[in-house]
């Protein structure tokens, strides 16, 4: 559509380098018979692994064009990622970074992935800056050859061997055929391909257009793309509304503040995208007001929560406007924003796009819809709204659901939020992140605007962690502006002025900066699991070291910092037996909960006894397979303790590693050698659900939990986990 109504309008915007839509149409022709000629057909999965750049656009039509699925994969993915995102949907051919070759080299290795193209930044550069480029890149190491082999190809070779681009005609079923399979949820578990068609993509699109085509000028309009493109987020609201407006897009790699800012000045774009980061480093850069921001008509943010403050800040930096919106990649991802013209709300993700019912329900069933005002969880319908999830029939039945009136599908967001009486939309917080303290409900992103609005404070996040008088207890995580000073005793008290007491953090830790994923959203399951300590294992630990010393300095810190409950006059006893290792039996006792003793050799009547190998013991106690904490440190609790004491079987572990093999571990409870009961998963599956990101039940119906002997024994057990 943009090329064929606005053909010479530049599309694209790349170091200086420029392609126009009619440029942009015919490279994406080419490579779709390109990728015709390598096999892709109707239904293949092709991945893209690639920045904000030309290619991206150009593969992404190109797929789309052929009938094929495109699979959208981070470029900083490890080997470990890109593997798991391979697999996981099948990928046939892989368009990545030739930066990327030694990772997805040894990925091709370990999986069914046929064909790679290779492409470099350089192969979209201004003639006169791709060989500097290349120099530049080889000097520094960071371009690696790549083999001569028959299935690896590069991008220039492939639309060179292209003489006679044609249009391919697929027969596409809109509702049904699934266009795009954008990964999602590695920030709060195992990754889930969301699937969206085509209609999907298009319908949302079209929401995002008709929302503010008052105030868009077809054809003339200027984007900064600095938004991944392999993000929803991104792919929707930068390249797919930028296409249908015939609006340039200003392509850039990653967000460096400098080359943001110079962009501005250069190229003077009426239309900023972005996170909440992305614009706290923008308000805080010190020249801020001499590179023309001014020039921009319309800022939108998006992704994650926009504090208050900032936002206030901005809107009295810039004359242009400033909306927010929400969405999640399961709805394409817009579903609300603040109307462009008209009424809006500080604070408020503004009210659904066109075509888009939304409702607050009970958060304990999920049936019941709520009256104005109140806080539950945010469920949503509409035609962005996914078709499920990859090969994930129950969590898809998870989150799709039917409502009592009959109506539905809806899609449950997870969030907590509220509606006032102008049908405008809050977002409290995650439902998984609502902190209990004393039995009240505190939302971290309350704390966290507050938390934005001290003059000293550039960043903020805030988790629940234990706390033994009120359950839970707010820990905010703060990075001070350039220059500034404060005391955790400051912070406490600022809050403490600006809300109720429950609700303000009791415990602050001062950063250098927060982990961010790579659209900048902040990573909070990273800052609640460096919340408890833990010890460093090092290489060349020996058992016994292990078990004398680092075991006993883990217990004391994490007595110190989750102080046990209602195990005064109690004991527990465990073993280990760790076969290949001279001497490699130990014996624990913990009593009252608080204190460990360790002693070489067998002990009495063990609560727990366990066997395995060295090299297994290894893996477990480094992390390589995560089998949860010890015990003498899980068991802190008299529901634990009595649950454990209630146990009596033997339990075998059998999990198949990635690489081949099996880690192998068996537990007997209380002296029982029966019941016996067997579980056999991959160390992967294993390891996410110890760490919560794999629900058991889940597991389970999906089969990646699949077990041999008494279920009686299983059902136990997994009370025991809870």
């Amino acid at each position: 559509m943009a090329a064929n109504n606005w053909p010479d309008v530049t599309a694209t915007i790349f170091y200086g380098a420029r392609l126009t839509y009619r440029q942009l149409k015919q490279e994406a022709i080419r490579l779709a018979t390109a990728l015709e000629d390598l096999g892709v057909r109707k239904g293949d999965r092709v991945g893209m692994m690639l920045p904000n750049s030309p290619q991206f656009v150009i593969a992404y039509y190109a797929v789309i064009h052929l009938g094929a699925t495109v699979v959208t994969v981070n470029p900083l993915y490890v080997e470990r990622e890109l593997e798991y995102i391979v697999g996981d949907s099948g990928m046939r051919l892989l368009i990545a970074l030739d930066t990327a070759a030694p990772r997805v080299l040894a990925v091709r290795q370990k999986t069914d992935l046929h064909q790679v193209i290779f492409t470099g930044i350089q192969d979209y550069l201004p003639e006169p800056a791709r060989q500097p480029y290349v120099e530049r890149m080889r000097a520094k190491g960071t371009l690696p050859e790549i083999p001569a082999e028959p299935t690896l190809h590069s991008w220039p070779e492939v639309m060179a061997r292209v003489k006679e681009p044609h249009l391919i005609r697929p027969t596409i079923d809109p509702e049904e055929d699934v266009a795009a399979l954008l990964y999602t949820g590695g920030t709060t578990g195992i990754p889930k391909g969301v699937m969206l068609t085509h209609k999907n993509l298009f319908a949302n699109a079209l929401q995002c257009y008709s929302w503010s085509k008052e105030f868009a000028r077809p054809g003339e309009e200027t984007f900064l793309c600095v938004i991944p493109f392999f993000h929803s987020f991104g792919m929707t609201v930068c390249m797919n509304v930028a296409i249908t407006r015939g609006a340039t897009m200003i392509l850039l790699p990653r967000f460096e503040i400098e080359e943001v800012l110079e962009a501005i000045k250069t190229y003077q774009p009426t239309f900023f995208p972005g996170v909440p980061t992305m614009y706290i480093a923008i308000l805080n850069h010190p020249k801020v007001e001499e590179y023309g921001v001014s020039a921009i008509r319309l800022w939108n943010s998006g992704s994650a929560p926009l504090p208050v403050e900032v936002m206030s800040r901005f809107q009295g930096m810039t004359d242009g406007l400033f909306i927010e919106g929400y969405g999640l990649t399961e709805a394409s991802p817009v579903t609300h924003t603040n109307p462009v013209l008209g009424l809006q709300k500080i604070g408020s993700v503004g009210i659904p796009v066109p075509d888009t019912d939304a409702r607050i329900v009970d958060v304990e069933t999920g049936e019941k819809e709520l009256p104005v005002g109140e806080i539950g969880e945010l469920i949503i319908r509409g035609p962005q709204v996914m078709k499920g999830y990859w090969n994930r029939p129950e969590e898809t039945a998870q989150a799709l659901r039917m409502a009592p009136d009959g109506t539905g599908p809806w899609l449950y967001t997870g969030d907590i939020a509220r509606m006032d009486e102008d049908g405008f939309f809050y977002i409290v917080d995650r439902k998984k992140d609502v902190i209990i303290c004393s039995g009240f409900n505190v939302y971290p992103r309350e704390v966290e605007e507050v938390l934005y609005a001290h003059p000293k404070v550039l960043e903020a996040a805030v988790i629940g962690v234990p706390d033994p008088y009120r359950g839970e207890t707010a820990k905010a995580f703060v990075v001070l502006k350039p220059g500034e000073e404060a005391t955790e005793e400051e912070i406490i008290t600022y809050c403490k002025e600006q809300m109720a007491a429950y609700k303000a953090p009791t415990i602050v830790e001062f950063r250098d900066s927060l982990p961010k994923t790579a659209i900048g959203k902040v990573l909070k399951e990273q800052e609640k699991a460096s919340a408890l300590p833990t010890v460093e294992v090092p290489e060349d630990v020996t058992p016994s070291a292990f078990f004398h010393d680092l075991l006993p300095r883990l217990f004391d810190l994490r007595v110190e910092a989750q102080p046990p409950e209602g195990l005064d006059g109690t004991e527990f006893r465990v073993q280990y037996r760790i076969s290949g290792e001279p001497g490699g039996v130990f014996g624990l006792r913990v009593r009252d909960g608080r204190r460990l003793e360790v002693v070489d050799g067998e002990i009495e009547s063990p609560n727990v006894a366990l066997e395995m190998s060295h090299e297994d013991w290894w893996d477990a106690v480094t992390g390589r397979v995560f089998t949860g904490d010890p015990p003498v440190v899980a068991i802190n609790t008299r529901s634990r303790y009595d649950a454990l004491m209630g146990l009596k079987g033997t339990v075998t572990l059998e999990l198949t590693r990635p690489e081949g093999g099996v880690f192998r571990a068996m537990a007997c409870y209380n002296g029982a050698d029966t019941p016996r009961v067997t579980i056999l998963m991959t160390t992967d599956d294993y390891t996410a659900m110890q760490r919560g990101e794999l629900d058991g039940q889940t597991a389970f119906t999906s089969g990646k939990l699949r077990f041999e002997g008494d279920v009686g024994l299983l059902m136990a057990l997994a009370q025991l986990s809870r």
